[in-house]
């Protein structure tokens, strides 16, 4: 077999592995926690009742664990 034949099927058995993996196992589609799904939640104006059209972008929220204080916790001795 030629090597240009070759490379060619590897370049097409390469992208039915990838079709066919999308195929048998589709992406999962995520919700949103306050229920909303699709582009409705994506919709700046939907999530917070605002505008969409007034151009004022939502402030994002950190999901980052709180750090503890530091008087909080007693120092430990060695």
């Amino acid at each position: 077999m030629k090597t240009e034949v070759r490379f060619l099927m590897a370049i097409f058995l390469m992208l039915g592995v990838l079709v066919g993996t999308n195929l048998l196992f589709p992406p999962i589609e995520e919700r949103s926690p306050d229920g909303l799904d699709g582009a409705s939640a994506g919709d700046p104006a939907v999530r917070t009742g605002g505008s969409a059209e007034a151009g004022v972008p939502e402030i994002p929220t950190s999901s980052a664990p709180r750090l503890p204080s530091a008087g909080a916790a007693a120092p430990v001795e060695v």
